[in-house]
């Protein structure tokens, strides 16, 4: 079964809320190798902790590794 954007977006997000070294780690895992409308949620759900330098330099390291300019772009926009 596809799971719709709306409830991605939601499960995404609340896997951030949980804020669980496991639950990032999840999700900086999908970030790595998810198709990139996934990874842009992602970075999205991660917004939130803009400020927990150690969580973004982890995304910034996961999004330079793809190789994705966008998903660069994207972080730098939330992260202001």
């Amino acid at each position: 079964m596809l799971v719709g954007a709306e409830l991605r977006r939601a499960l995404l997000r609340a896997a951030a809320a949980h804020r669980s070294d496991t639950a990032f780690d999840w999700l900086l895992a999908l970030a790595a190798e998810a198709r990139a409308p996934v990874a842009v949620d992602i970075v999205d759900a991660l917004a939130p902790y803009k400020h927990n330098t150690k969580l973004m330099q982890r995304l910034r390291a996961v999004l330079i590794e793809r190789g994705d300019a966008s998903l660069l772009e994207r972080l730098a926009a939330v992260a202001r």
